[in-house]
């Protein structure tokens, strides 16, 4: 049964939705979601990611994930939030190559049966030390001394 739901006038589908209440409030939902985006821990299947967006399986997985140095979040209403990302650049295989510049993204939030839940959301925004950690090794030279020179303003919370 596919379900829908309309958020601010848009339709969304809920189908795939993971039947958990992560007990967050909105605000609460985003930066956990940033921290944990940024953090790395969505770079392969996570449950927790699972359960945080309205759609699963409406978010196909990147084989280029984006490298970041900070972000910062707004909140533009209860539901509405805006994440402001140093993007420093995409790293995909053994290659980085650099694209500096800020990127505001929109969160928006959604009230479900089992929670609030993330209407579709970019992910994989992940910051430079996270990906030096997990990727390092397999860089060309290049792209390692480029990743190695970020420097990262926001670190785990």
């Amino acid at each position: 049964m596919l379900i829908s739901c309309s958020v601010f006038g848009k339709e969304f589908y809920t189908d795939g939705i993971v039947k958990k209440d992560l007990g967050l409030n909105p605000e609460q939902l985003v930066r956990e979601y940033v921290k944990r985006d940024a953090n790395g821990e969505f770079l392969q299947t996570n449950e927790w990611w699972n359960s945080a967006v309205a759609c699963p399986e409406c978010m196909g997985g990147p084989d280029t994930f984006t490298v970041i140095s900070s972000y910062k979040i707004r909140k533009i209403s209860n539901l509405q939030f805006e994440v402001t990302y140093d993007i420093e650049g995409t790293l995909s295989g053994a290659s980085f190559k650099t694209e500096k510049r800020k990127d505001p993204e929109s969160f928006t939030v959604v009230k479900t049966q089992w929670g609030f839940k993330l209407d579709k959301k970019s992910f994989q925004m992940v910051r430079a030390d996270v990906a030096l950690k997990k990727y390092g090794g397999t860089l060309d030279k290049t792209s390692l001394g480029a990743v190695k020179s970020i420097k990262v303003t926001v670190g785990p919370e």
